[in-house]
């Protein structure tokens, strides 16, 4: 997996997040969606790809697009860096336990 060609296929959206937050909610677009097209990657290999199909599945849509939110914050850039940590641990997750899978020789 290519970390650096990876970070330039995500595509990042801004909107604004619901819930409460007073008049700060209803004019800044706090919400971040972070966007990758699995299909399409160069980044991945194509057993990489099926890894994010299985174990991703309920996130992809049925164009081939993985799809991550946050608003829990409300600063756009914590979100985005909360959705980036986020892809980054399950990242790793996914790396770790794919060490522990059979070696083959």
């Amino acid at each position: 997996m290519d970390q650096q060609q990876l970070e330039k296929e995500l595509n990042f959206l801004t909107s604004r997040s619901s819930g409460s937050g007073g008049q700060h909610v209803n004019k800044t677009e706090t919400k971040v969606e972070a966007r990758f097209e699995v299909g399409a990657s160069s980044a991945l290999s194509p057993a990489e790809k099926r890894k994010v199909y299985s174990a991703l599945s309920n996130r992809i849509s049925k164009e081939g697009i993985l799809a991550v939110s946050s608003d829990s914050r409300r600063s756009q850039v914590l979100n985005r860096g909360a959705a980036q940590k986020r892809l980054e641990r399950k990242r790793q997750q996914s790396e770790k336990k794919a060490l522990r899978g059979k070696i083959k020789i």
